[in-house]
């Protein structure tokens, strides 16, 4: 999947650092809110919003489209 391919809407999982920054990688999963030149905001599953750098993401897969 090509970052740059990625829409609002879309459900996406990924690893990411937790906390931004440390080694260990986490499992995010959520709906896309907003796509920026750098970076996505999610909201997951809980309510929650994050925001995701594309150069910190591993193992991008798009779940659905809508």
């Amino acid at each position: 999947m090509m970052i740059n391919e990625l829409k609002v809407k879309q459900e996406i999982s990924c690893k990411y650092p937790q906390h931004g920054k440390r080694n260990i990688l986490c499992r995010q999963i959520g709906t896309i809110v907003n796509v920026g030149q750098k970076f996505i905001t999610i909201e997951r599953t809980d309510g929650t919003y994050r925001t995701l750098r594309f150069s910190r993401m591993v193992d991008v897969q798009v779940l659905e489209s809508v």
